[in-house]
């Protein structure tokens, strides 16, 4: 008999994530104004993590989603714009994609 799958959801994948950056030395911030009723304003769609290397000047944006998660518009315009610039740009990341996006962060470091 098969094992169940375990659902990984998105502020799951939030943690993990920000435990991973922590370890390799980012700097990494993630609004969570929704959280705590605090005011902050920005064109919509911005990406769940935006994060810099101290050593290696490294500036990356993460756009995460759960398993069943679909890109908005307004992010993927901020995916377009990202991925035309220098920065790096990872998304969407997924449960099934957090060995890629470990793997790419040590590289970037």
């Amino acid at each position: 008999m098969a094992e169940p799958s375990i659902k990984v959801t998105e502020s799951q994948l939030q943690r993990q994530v920000e435990t991973v950056l922590t370890g390799l030395g980012y700097l990494w911030f993630h609004d969570r104004s929704l959280q705590h009723a605090t005011v902050r304003t920005s064109k919509p769609g911005f990406p769940d993590i935006c994060a810099v290397h101290p050593k290696s000047g490294s500036l990356i944006f993460i756009e995460l989603k759960s398993d069943k998660g679909k890109m908005r518009s307004a992010q993927l315009e901020w995916k377009d714009a990202l991925l035309n610039s220098k920065a790096t740009y990872f998304g969407p990341i997924k449960p099934c994609d957090f060995d890629f996006l470990v793997t790419s962060l040590v590289s970037l470091t």
